[in-house]
């Protein structure tokens, strides 16, 4: 059931993400729901399956975006395994935790991909519209990736993946 409910958030983040604009103001940066869903499966899973979730969200992003194939995926990949590389070191279930590991993970792959797509002369931005847009991202992610992580969880409790905690007067 993990695989399903992983498919279902990869393609529907996929579209959300591609039919959301995005605004001047933080540089462009598009919402980051692919890289959340990547980081849920990083904190929560097993590694095989963080680097398929990662696979697939890169190359539904690279289908959907004027990106060359192959570019999302590897980003993917990397910020997936970087994430679960501190899956034991931190508190998966904290609001916290997401921010940081969205934020953080989100500039990243966007610093990334402009220097990816920079080394192959696919785009020419000033300094200052790639910073904007690295902070813009780093926002974005801090804000998406709770409300994903919040989703996600719920839909796998929802299907049984995983077992709601119960506080001590039943009240979950």
């Amino acid at each position: 059931m993990t695989w399903i409910i992983m498919i279902c958030l990869l393609v529907g983040g996929a579209v959300v993400q591609t039919v959301i604009p995005s605004s001047a103001i933080i540089g462009g940066a598009k919402l980051p729901v692919l890289v959340s869903v990547v980081l849920y499966y990083a904190l929560t899973r097993s590694v095989t399956v963080t680097l398929a979730a990662a696979f697939l969200a890169g190359f539904l992003h690279d289908v959907l975006s004027q990106i060359p194939l192959g570019h999302s995926v590897f980003c993917y990949c990397i910020a997936g395994w970087l994430a679960g590389y501190f899956r034991s070191m931190v508190l998966t279930d904290s609001i916290i935790t997401t921010i940081i590991f969205g934020g953080i993970s989100n500039a990243f792959v966007t610093a990334f991909f402009y220097l990816m797509l920079l080394q192959d002369d696919l785009i020419h931005y000033s300094y200052g519209l790639v910073a904007l847009r690295i902070v813009g991202a780093l926002v974005l992610g801090m804000i998406c990736t709770p409300v994903i992580f919040h989703f996600a969880r719920w839909l796998d409790s929802l299907v049984g993946n995983i077992e709601m905690e119960q506080s001590l007067d039943g009240i979950e």
